[in-house]
């Protein structure tokens, strides 16, 4: 949470940058900076919490067998 509170704020201290300097409107209308910003904040979980989230859905679609994959 607060790895994600720091990155917000840094964020808007680079817009407010930019925007002092007159080039927020050339960076915002590039796609490949927005692709490259958010590519960083995809979050990636461990094998670990993926094997677990695994295994609570095999058990769910056992228990619950009439309820689809949300």
């Amino acid at each position: 949470m607060l790895y994600e509170a720091r990155r917000f704020v840094m964020s808007l201290r680079a817009r407010s940058a930019l925007e002092f300097a007159g080039q927020w409107a050339r960076f915002a209308s590039h796609p490949a900076h927005w692709q490259q910003d958010m590519s960083m904040d995809v979050p990636r979980p461990s094998p670990t919490v993926t094997a677990s989230l695994a295994r609570r859905r095999d058990r769910a679609n056992r228990d619950y067998p009439g309820i689809p994959d949300a």
